[in-house]
């Protein structure tokens, strides 16, 4: 019984934390942050490289 108790207030704690991260991403979205790697590759040095075969 405890451990039902347990899990059962891990699972609401696990959903409160995954509210509050979607939030915190949706409202950095709205300020225009960025997410992910930064691009390493400049596109046009590609484009040009592919130009001269």
């Amino acid at each position: 019984m405890v451990v039902t108790i347990l899990s059962a207030v891990a699972q609401a704690e696990r959903r409160r934390i995954l509210e509050r991260t979607n939030e915190g991403r949706q409202e950095a979205k709205l300020k225009g942050i960025k997410f992910g790697r930064r691009r390493t590759v400049d596109r046009n040095v590609v484009l040009t490289l592919h130009q001269k075969g």
